[in-house]
């Protein structure tokens, strides 16, 4: 015969066995579920990181791009450099030239004759060349005063050749040629 007493521990045995067992399976179902969760969570995060490295990749490109479309604007620009400060020496020094044609033409005495007014270049500045005729000497040394004493533009006038010719219609004549550095004055050939 069985003990009664033995079915009863048998029994409970069993009920703390199943429940240990169930305990445990839940537990490793748990675990299991908590696992496959952080690495759904991870594979998630792993691609939205694929994407921002995608999309921070695109953006460098473009970045990339843009620095060698502004490289090349920026050379462009330096090529372009001489011709436009050239041309604001120009625009600068358009009034100096304004300047100097009408002190020039206020200075010219009735009895001298322009024949050839031009600029050059020199290391020292701009030089103003002038070539024409007088009545005398004496006429083409008080325009060489005139340039000296009633411009602010004009240093020292240089005289260079002097020739004295008969002319048919208006009787003796003094050819001259004059040379005048131009103070402060920048720019190309007038």
């Amino acid at each position: 015969m069985i003990n009664i007493n033995l079915i009863a521990e048998r029994r409970a045995r069993k009920m703390r066995e199943m429940t240990t067992l169930r305990f445990s399976t839940i537990g490793v179902l748990v675990v299991m579920v908590f696992a496959i969760l952080l690495n759904i969570g991870k594979l998630l995060e792993c691609q939205a990181l694929r994407t921002e490295q995608k999309t921070a990749q695109k953006q460098l490109d473009e970045l990339g791009a843009k620095r060698r479309e502004l490289k090349k604007v920026t050379d462009e620009i330096e090529a372009k450099r001489p011709v436009v400060n050239l041309l604001e020496q120009v625009r600068v020094s358009e009034a100096a030239w304004m300047t100097i044609l009408a002190d020039t033409s206020k200075i010219t005495p009735s009895d001298v004759m322009l024949s050839s007014f031009n600029t050059t270049p020199s290391p020292d500045g701009i030089m103003l060349h002038i070539n024409g005729k007088a009545v005398d000497e004496g006429t083409v040394g008080n325009y060489m005063l005139a340039f000296r004493q009633q411009t602010r533009w004009a240093k020292t006038p240089t005289l260079g050749t002097v020739t004295a010719q008969d002319d048919a219609l208006f009787g003796k004549r003094v050819s001259f040629d004059l040379t005048i550095p131009i103070k402060d004055l920048i720019g190309g050939e007038l």
